[in-house]
């Protein structure tokens, strides 16, 4: 049985699957196994992951018809043997030490999950920007999750990250279209008693033009509330302590699409504008531990008359 498993969504990436496969053969920890899962490609992909599963044993050709990045890395999660599991996205590579760095962190500390900082790769040839995380041990699932809520670089991310398997257990992906890493961390997470983070950046994050991030409008960003939505629910039951923090998350997303939403004109706007306004009354208050400060509340009133001038001020800092 492999140590780790790493799980890799395929999607006509046919110009960037191969870098990727080369960076898991390039690792200095080699008892592994890698499920590259196509997921309905209409380019080279599929013949690309046949080559290499071909050429090596421990590399698994998995094909299923289209259904998304997080049915396929469900699929992968399904097979996976290893007694850890790594997610490995398609355009993206690892530093030839990542899995030993990870391992050797997760062992040593006894914890559940262990991270690295990454390194963010413009396609446009503009500087790579190194985004180390600071090196600490999370004792304690309060101490985690508080972690979580801090929201700091990487910590939505399931890209930079080394899983015990049996902390996922039953978990898999959601079918959101955005945010699915931040629901899948936040139900793992909240299951584990100890994490490590690593400062060496070891993963290489490809932001490429057509990939899903970015920062004008578009519906399916809605996602992104919807989940910080449900993850404020959990942890009023859950983890009560730290519902302020889930509700100010969700209210600073939920802003942030509204300024999105007003400037950009989009057809589909209408239609969204009263959910987000709907999120927002429901929880701007309740982003507060104590007692609301005056200038809070009267924001929280001048919303409630215009989302419209909100948004106004909003932008004028």
């Amino acid at each position: 049985m492999p140590v780790v498993s790493i799980v890799v969504p395929v999607y006509n990436v046919e110009s960037y699957l191969r870098p990727c496969v080369e960076s898991v053969l390039a690792q200095t920890m080699t008892d592994w196994e890698l499920f590259l899962v196509d997921d309905g490609s209409a380019d080279a992909s599929g013949a690309i992951v046949r080559e290499y599963a071909a050429r090596d044993s421990r590399i698994r050709g998995v094909f299923q018809e289209n259904a998304g990045a997080g049915a396929a890395r469900n699929r992968g999660l399904e097979l996976a043997e290893g007694e850890y599991v790594a997610f490995l996205d398609s355009d993206d590579r690892y530093e030839p030490e990542m899995l030993e760095t990870l391992l050797a962190a997760i062992r040593r500390e006894r914890a559940d999950v262990a991270a690295c900082g990454a390194i963010m790769c413009w396609e446009d040839g503009r500087e790579p920007e190194k985004m180390p995380l600071r090196a600490q041990v999370l004792d304690g699932t309060d101490a985690v999750m508080e972690h979580f809520f801090r929201q700091e670089q990487g910590i939505s991310g399931i890209w930079n990250k080394l899983y015990r398997r049996d902390r996922i257990g039953e978990i898999r992906f959601r079918p959101f279209v955005r945010a699915q890493d931040t629901m899948f961390n936040f139900e793992v997470l909240s299951r584990c008693g100890k994490c490590v983070n690593v400062s060496p950046c070891l993963y290489d994050y490809l932001k490429r033009e057509g990939s899903l991030t970015g920062e004008s409008f578009s519906p399916r960003k809605m996602d992104v509330v919807r989940v910080w939505r449900e993850i404020w629910r959990r942890t009023e039951t859950e983890f009560p302590t730290l519902a302020p923090a889930a509700a100010e998350k969700t209210v600073r997303e939920t802003d942030r699409l509204l300024c999105m939403g007003m400037a950009s004109g989009h057809p589909a706007w209408r239609a969204l504008r009263r959910e987000l306004a709907n999120v927002h009354n429901e929880l701007y208050l309740r982003q507060f531990s104590g007692s609301v400060p005056a200038r809070k509340r009267a924001a929280d009133a001048l919303f409630r008359v215009s989302p419209e001038l909100y948004y106004r001020l909003a932008r004028r800092g």
